[in-house]
């Protein structure tokens, strides 16, 4: 069944038990597990998307860098498959996972699906944080297997 963005943010609320499931359609936050969650649609331009926003929680004090780092290169490696990336938000400083995904392939069940795994992984992710001990060193860039060389000439004008 292929829904609107209206239709499915009412449905989905009804599903998870929501005392007001239309407010969702508003991009009204909820909350699963702690864990604070966002629907929007981008804009009247783009019926066919929705975004999705899940809040992963504080940056640990003392290993700012290796956080960074590791959101760095999340973003590298999951931006071309998932349309998807990490941020810091604006208003709370928190690790914010934003994706977007194509409305026409999304069910209730899928979204749920969606959603409780990006519980477990923000559950994970927030004891892998939690003392802040955590340290992910950044690798030295590798050079290629081979080298050609390259051999310029110059042209008199």
């Amino acid at each position: 069944m292929t829904y609107q963005f209206t239709d499915l943010m009412h449905a989905f609320g009804s599903a998870l038990g929501l005392p007001e499931p239309e407010k969702l359609a508003n991009s009204t936050p909820f909350s699963v597990n702690d864990i604070v969650f966002c629907f929007r649609k981008p804009g009247a331009e783009s019926d066919q998307l929705l975004m999705l926003f899940v809040d992963f929680g504080p940056i640990p004090k003392g290993n700012e860098a290796a956080v960074y780092y590791q959101l760095l290169r999340e973003n590298y490696l999951e931006f071309p498959t998932k349309n998807a990336s990490y941020c810091v938000s604006s208003c709370t400083g928190n690790v914010v996972y934003a994706r977007a995904v194509a409305l026409e392939a999304m069910t209730v069940g899928t979204l749920i699906e969606v959603v409780a795994k990006l519980v477990e992984q923000v559950r994970y992710w927030r004891l892998d944080h939690a003392d802040g001990r955590l340290q992910i060193a950044p690798q030295p860039m590798r050079r290629p297997a081979f080298v050609l060389p390259l051999q310029l000439k110059a042209s008199a004008l």
